[in-house]
């Protein structure tokens, strides 16, 4: 039997025995508590491995790592908060991306993301300066009330979190991504 993860390799040979034979049972304990133990580690360094990275948890289908974070920012704070950790705010680009972040929200909230349109009205865009290409806007949005809704945030009055945008003074929970360091 091999067991292993990116932090150990650990292999165990497990000898033939005859039925009724009086070790085949000291055998199985032995593997069994072989077993339990490797486990243990694993559950370990995966706990190791997330309190490592301050809380941020690696998306599985990207190079990519985010957390959420349930204090509340204006839009340009939010921003300043992510930059301090060597982040940005989250740029959602794809559905499945959404869905990842979806799962993780604990706190009914909206969440700040990085798309807005500070620069240019109707031209939204993602904290890395590129267009959107995938979106989710609930239906009706971006509706700048007022003129003078440019950011974008994941909505909490819609049971899927499609976004909104809203006044970039107001004070939110957001969601930060930086690089996976592997």
């Amino acid at each position: 039997m091999i067991i292993s993860s990116r932090y150990f390799h650990i292999s165990y040979v497990v000898r033939g025995f005859a039925i009724g034979d009086q070790t085949s049972c000291i055998e199985n304990f032995k593997m069994a508590n072989f077993i339990i133990i490797c486990i243990g580690f694993l559950v370990a360094a995966s706990a190791v491995e997330v309190s490592a990275q301050g809380g941020y948890i690696k998306y599985p289908n990207g190079p990519n790592m985010y957390k959420l974070y349930t204090v509340q920012k204006s839009y340009k704070d939010a921003q300043k908060a992510c930059k301090a950790r060597g982040a940005h705010l989250a740029d959602v680009k794809t559905k499945d991306l959404h869905n990842f972040l979806v799962k993780r929200i604990k706190k009914k909230a909206d969440y700040w993301i990085g798309a807005n349109d500070i620069n240019a009205e109707k031209k939204w865009k993602w904290s890395d300066k590129t267009e959107l290409k995938y979106t989710n806007w609930y239906p009706g949005q971006p509706n700048n009330l007022r003129g003078n809704q440019h950011c974008g945030l994941m909505w909490h009055r819609d049971q899927g979190y499609r976004w909104n945008d809203d006044f970039c003074n107001k004070k939110k929970f957001f969601i930060c991504e930086k690089t996976a360091r592997g």
